[in-house]
């Protein structure tokens, strides 16, 4: 919704729209606020595609209609995320691949259907969330396929004579120490991170 945007466009926003479009991301407003107010916030926030004068209804067929497009377009693999605060987000919260609520200012019933929670109201949370969950998947991937190739290589060779099973699982303690030291490459770089959710 566009609650946190309506009284004062704040320089936070304006800085965490920019930050979410500089991913390739492509940013909707959904807003129950008239069409006049509606243009002004998304042009002082930068953002191209606003729906305005919504119903709790309305917001969840538009969410509804944009995860249907993601699904059958040429960007497949992406997901829909829909922030809001309001009891009146919480449906298409629901209807999001994935639903952030602002919860310093929610109401209960959208932290209860949101998947994420972020305890303030500082937009600029949400660029940082969505870069470290990509980092995350990353090096999810890497670590599954790497574990699979090392085991996978060190289990033929043992099988068929090429390295003794101590040297195997010599390669297969190594390899797990690296997995662990990328997966702990994470906790780092969050800590070592100004910007705290």
């Amino acid at each position: 919704g566009a609650v946190l945007l309506e009284d004062k466009l704040r320089q936070e926003t304006k800085e965490a729209i920019s930050k979410i479009k500089a991913m390739s991301i492509h940013v909707v407003m959904l807003t129950g606020d008239n069409e006049n107010i509606a243009k002004r916030i998304a042009n002082e926030a930068g953002i191209e595609e606003y729906h305005a004068n919504l119903l709790p209804e309305d917001k969840v067929s538009i969410i509804e209609e944009i995860v249907k497009k993601q699904k059958k377009g040429e960007r497949k693999n992406k997901a829909v995320i829909m922030v809001g605060d309001g009891i009146n987000d919480a449906p298409a919260l629901a209807k999001a691949d994935v639903g952030i609520a602002m919860g310093r200012s929610g109401t209960d019933v959208a932290i209860e259907t949101a998947d994420v929670v972020l305890m303030t109201e500082d937009l600029t949370k949400i660029p940082y969330l969505l870069k470290t969950s990509r980092q995350s998947l990353f090096a999810i991937k890497q670590n599954f396929f790497g574990t699979l190739f090392v085991d996978g290589l060190g289990f033929i060779l043992a099988f068929v004579g090429v390295i003794n099973p101590l040297l195997a699982a010599i390669i297969h303690v190594s390899s797990e120490l690296v997995f662990m030291t990328n997966s702990a490459r994470l906790i780092i770089d969050s800590n070592g991170s100004q910007t705290k959710l």
